[in-house]
């Protein structure tokens, strides 16, 4: 239900100012009433304590007049008579006397039953038993006058407690051996045990006294015993008694107790009684027995409050909601005429009309409300003046920048967090043969396909999502080939690739930027640069495997017949077809390497072996140089590494090679190994002119050579580092170079251990 507009605020202030004197007054009352509620509990448990109490002291005045009884009936001197039938007589007086008395029993003092009677029945002596082993026997003469009260048991329904008291003698007194024999044989002496007088006595008749009680209106009182066991109910029908009560509270509280109470009245609970009433109950011991005594009364004959105290409250309550209901409406008419004052200030400002102005005559909140609202719209007003100006800035640069994006060399692809594409430029439309609005909103994958020597890069690779607030490249690879739907099999397309993020590109929904620098012609002129080059070597071997042969052969048959003069012409050209041999080998090894067609063989090598081989090969050159040609034992075992033993050759006397042409005679080159993880690691270090960081990026390119001294140093081909990188990276290895103008250069490298 939808209140009317006009009226909403009004209803809603009044309806809260009527909750909130409501609430107040009902908590304030709920207070109140269970504080009196807590006191007719505290005087109902008082009533229950006091009932229970007296009906404590009836009942165990019962069972002491009993136990009473019984011993004066023990100290009775016909009991201790010699003649039985006299005995018996005496038994059957007590039994007619007392109408409790069930049936009586006398045994001796070695626990043999002498007399045993009932009312009706006199037991011959074939029917008597030896009780002395019986618990009953032996707790009597171990309490003594306390006597000794059993469980009770069930006979006939009929509830019966045994209680024995011991048989103690007065004064000296004969005792015959046998019941038929009059022969004196022993005297008893005062303070000796005759034996135990033992008596069964019916419980019925403490129903009566249980009934006379009453508690309250609902209440009632029964007795367990020390299993649980209801003994009496108010109905006083066998069917409600004998009824297992243990698994009430309040009855294994009684059950859990190992001491007998007889004057602490603190064992009063609110628990539910076995009809599942909320009832307050008391647990007490009887003693001497081991019975409990168990009263009840429900809760609910406590009632909270009357039914005129009910109605004085509710004329009160509407007394107080008329009084809170106009107090509410004075107060909402000074809150909600100025807040309509100030809706229709926001209606204006809505419409961008800033020229409405708001006149509170009040020095409170509401009139602080209204000249804020004044202040705000003026702020306003020059707020959107300076937005409109920021966008028309904003909107300019945007312009400025997608037409850069859009003419620049490079294609450029911008994707969402999500990798569908928002951004394909110019150029990435005609690499890929997409128009822009076929591929907006598409997934990259779909899209654009990269591989790298045959094996396709997952887009996760190349296009990673990241949330963390790393600015700059995520990705980049070289040479990598470009496949879409569009592109032709025979038309390859080959480019660079660079991704990078921003730092904050997650929160515009800004995944990757990707740049893509076409390098098809590139490639392609590299291939034709190869295919030259292999061209050229192979026919150049041809030509130069017959010079270096008829050389040969000339310098041996005529070398000792030419003078010093010819014979170092001679030799400088054996030494250039040397190094045009050497040319020539470099350059088929590029093509080969570049074309993919180089293997290599890894084994198991004991590299210090073949380092001092390689090593050799080159102490004659160091000598000559008079150069300092060290090799470093290491201090651990260095394992076995995994390569090809020709190859890796190929590299070591590479970068020896180099350290001996640039290093000045009287230098020196150290050779040392270590291992480190996995790999074992070579350096090769020099007391040359050093390499200029700005050199470093490009030595292991094709034909480079490093500019200035080292130049001048040295001839080569520039091929020689890009071999061995490419041998090294064969090897899954790295080659890499500290080097300083000056002081030297170190050259390393690592391979994987044969582990």
């Amino acid at each position: 239900m939808h209140l009317p507009k006009k009226y909403s605020l009004y209803i809603k202030i009044l309806t809260l100012f009527l909750i909130l004197t409501a609430l107040t007054y009902l908590g304030t009352n709920l207070i109140w009433i269970q504080l009196s509620y807590q006191q007719s509990l505290k005087e109902g448990s008082n009533l229950l304590s006091i009932s229970t109490l007296n009906i404590k002291q009836q009942l165990e005045q019962y069972f002491l007049s009993k136990k009473a009884n019984l011993l004066i009936y023990a100290q009775n001197q016909t009991i201790l008579s010699s003649d039985l039938s006299n005995v018996s007589q005496q038994l059957q007086t007590y039994l007619i006397e007392d109408k409790d008395l069930e049936e009586i029993t006398l045994l001796d003092k070695n626990g043999k039953e002498l007399i045993k009677a009932t009312a009706s029945h006199l037991y011959s002596q074939s029917e008597l038993t030896n009780q002395s082993g019986t618990p009953l026997f032996k707790n009597t003469l171990k309490l003594g006058n306390s006597g000794y009260f059993s469980p009770v048991s069930f006979v006939n329904n009929k509830p019966i407690i045994t209680i024995a008291v011991p048989v103690i003698v007065s004064k000296i007194t004969p005792i015959s051996q046998s019941p038929n024999s009059k022969k004196q044989t022993n005297q008893l002496k005062p303070g000796d045990y005759f034996g135990v007088l033992e008596a069964k006595y019916n419980l019925n008749s403490i129903w009566s006294i249980i009934n006379s009680f009453k508690i309250g209106s609902h209440g009632s009182v029964f007795l367990v015993d020390n299993q649980g066991i209801r003994l009496t109910y108010p109905s006083n029908t066998t069917n409600s008694s004998k009824k297992n009560l243990s698994s009430l509270p309040i009855v294994a509280k009684f059950l859990s107790s190992n001491s007998i109470k007889d004057s602490s009245f603190n064992n009063v609970a609110i628990v539910p009684n076995e009809k599942n009433i909320i009832s307050i109950m008391e647990e007490v011991h009887l003693s001497p027995t081991n019975l409990g005594i168990i009263s009840q009364i429900p809760v609910n004959e406590f009632p909270v409050v009357s039914n005129q105290l009910i109605i004085l409250e509710l004329v009160l309550l509407l007394v107080l909601l008329s009084l809170a209901a106009t107090i509410g409406f004075l107060i909402s008419r000074q809150i909600v005429i100025p807040l309509k004052n100030i809706q229709q200030g926001i209606g204006y400002l809505s419409n961008i009309e800033f020229g409405y102005k708001i006149n509170f005559k009040r020095r409170d909140e509401i009139g602080e409300l209204g000249n804020s609202f004044n202040s705000m719209a003026n702020n306003l007003k020059v707020f959107l003046s300076r937005l409109t100006r920021d966008k028309n800035i904003l909107l300019s640069d945007r312009n400025k920048l997608l037409a850069t994006i859009y003419n620049t060399a490079d294609a450029i692809i911008v994707v969402d967090l999500h990798r569908n594409i928002i951004l394909f430029n110019k150029i990435a439309q005609n690499i890929t043969g997409y128009n822009e609005t076929e591929v907006l909103g598409k997934p990259l994958d779909i899209i654009l396909q990269l591989f790298i020597k045959g094996i396709k890069i997952p887009v996760n690779t190349y296009c990673p999502i990241r949330f963390d607030p790393y600015e700059g490249v995520v990705f980049q690879a070289l040479e990598v080939k470009l496949s879409t739907s569009r592109t032709k099999e025979n038309n390859e397309v080959f480019v660079n690739i660079t991704s990078a993020k921003t730092a904050k590109g997650a929160s515009f929904n800004l995944g990757c930027i990707i740049t893509l620098h076409e390098m098809t012609e590139e490639k392609q002129l590299e291939e034709m640069k190869l295919d030259f080059v292999s061209m050229a070597a192979h026919e150049l071997r041809t030509p130069l495997t017959a010079i270096k042969g008829y050389l040969s052969v000339f310098m041996k048959q005529m070398m000792m017949k030419l003078n010093s003069e010819e014979k170092s012409a001679l030799q400088k050209v054996d030494i250039s077809a040397q190094q045009l041999t050497s040319l020539v080998e470099n350059l088929l090894s590029v093509s080969r390497i570049e074309r993919g067609i180089v293997r290599i063989n890894p084994e198991p090598l004991d590299w210090i072996v073949t380092v001092k081989t390689v090593m050799g090969d080159f102490l004659i050159k160091a000598t000559d140089k008079n150069q300092q040609f060290t090799f470093i034992e290491p201090q651990q075992p260095i394992p076995k590494v995994f390569a090809d033993k020709l190859r890796i050759s190929e590299v070591l006397s590479n970068l020896i090679a180099n350290a001996i042409n640039y290093t000045h005679p009287g230098g020196s080159i150290t050779i040392w190994v270590e291992v480190k993880g996995n790999e074992v690691i070579t350096h090769i270090q020099d007391t040359g002119e050093g390499i200029s960081k700005e050199a470093i990026p490009h030595l292991f390119t094709k034909f480079f050579r490093a500019w200035g001294k080292l130049e001048m140093s040295a001839k080569g081909t520039g091929l020689g580092l890009y071999i061995s990188k490419s041998i090294i990276d064969m090897h899954n290895g790295k080659i890499w170079v500290d080097s300083e103008v000056g002081k030297g250069s170190t050259f390393s490298f690592s391979l994987p251990t044969g582990q």
